[in-house]
């Protein structure tokens, strides 16, 4: 699950770890791993072979990352614009949500463990509170098709909703 989320990255070595494509740079990446194994990370400042590599991979991971991010925002223009009335799909594109960013890992994990870990009366009895989120839940209808659609209703959620959820929940 973690690799299907976008993670806004905290340096540029992080940035690196979860963008580059390795295979693709694999013998730039095998330099700076030598380079830093040899002499360190702090070695990149008094390199400029070093502060070149590593500026190459930098470039190239930044554009998996934003390339990944347009796709994502691609995906829910046109999402919108399949779900919209004939004459109203620029609307419906021009309402389209940002992409989720995550950017507290350990957060998102805990939310993640958190929702995994409910119970399904749980699960039903948040839906219900929390019907503008996940539709209309009828009181007499907990089967497995209704937990089956809050799951579903959960992971469609925008990041910022499940956690205004998670946080409504756990803080209290």
């Amino acid at each position: 699950m973690m690799e299907d989320i976008l993670i806004l990255a905290g340096s540029d070595q992080e940035l690196i770890d979860r963008y580059l494509d390795k295979e693709k740079n694999a013998p730039d990446y095998a330099q700076l791993k030598e380079l830093e194994e040899k002499h360190g990370r702090g070695y990149g400042l008094t390199d400029t072979v070093y502060a070149q590599l590593k500026r190459r991979l930098f470039q190239s991971a930044l554009k998996n990352f934003v390339s990944r991010v347009c796709q994502e925002q691609r995906d829910l223009c046109e999402q919108g614009f399949w779900e919209a009335e004939c004459g109203d799909e620029a609307e419906f594109i021009c309402q389209a949500p940002m992409p989720d960013l995550v950017t507290d890992i350990e957060e998102y994990e805990r939310m993640c463990r958190w929702w995994h870990d409910l119970d399904d009366e749980t699960r039903f009895d948040l839906a219900t509170v929390f019907e503008g989120e996940f539709g209309p839940i009828r009181y007499d209808e907990d089967t497995i098709e209704t937990q089956d659609r809050i799951c579903n209703c959960w992971m469609a959620l925008p990041l910022k909703d499940k956690l205004r959820i998670y946080h409504c929940i756990t803080e209290n």
